[in-house]
């Protein structure tokens, strides 16, 4: 082999090594944000969850995951059933929709929130959508969405 060709071989894996540096490196920078600092999109959409007024409207939301499964709201008391079982007292809630909640000793201000409250049980959700047609909330102690439609 020539001397050129020996002198490639061997420069050859050592600047593949410089370019994955540089590339994690890259990536590495960029990848990191800042959760606390919020765009104007973030804030506008936070002022406007929080205007949001929540008209609760009497009738039957099935859920999106289990058609067995739903609630009825019927004069500001939430009622979950499931199909085939009968609802008992404990089934039913009342409806206390506000602006803040505490949850696991922090107060979350930004957005609606869902306390459903009966004589034995507490339940706190985040509101992300609520229109006559559709509901959707977060329940605090999981983070999953309960998705229900109007019928």
């Amino acid at each position: 082999m020539d001397r050129i060709s020996q002198d490639l071989l061997f420069r050859a894996p050592f600047m593949s090594l410089i370019i994955i540096y540089f590339s994690m490196l890259g990536c590495s920078k960029s990848s990191k944000i800042n959760p606390a600092k919020k765009t104007d999109a973030d804030k506008n959409l936070i002022q406007q969850k929080k205007e949001q007024e929540i008209q609760v409207v009497d009738g039957r939301y099935i859920s999106i995951e289990d058609s067995l499964a739903g609630v009825e709201i019927k004069n500001d008391t939430y009622i979950m059933f499931y199909e085939g079982h009968e609802t008992v007292p404990s089934d039913h809630y009342q409806i206390i929709i506000t602006d803040s909640i505490a949850f696991r000793d922090t107060t979350y201000r930004n957005g609606k929130y869902l306390t459903l409250q009966n004589q034995s049980m507490t339940l706190k959700y985040a509101i992300d959508y609520w229109q006559d047609d559709y509901i959707s909330l977060i329940y605090l102690p999981r983070g999953n969405f309960l998705n229900s439609e109007f019928k």
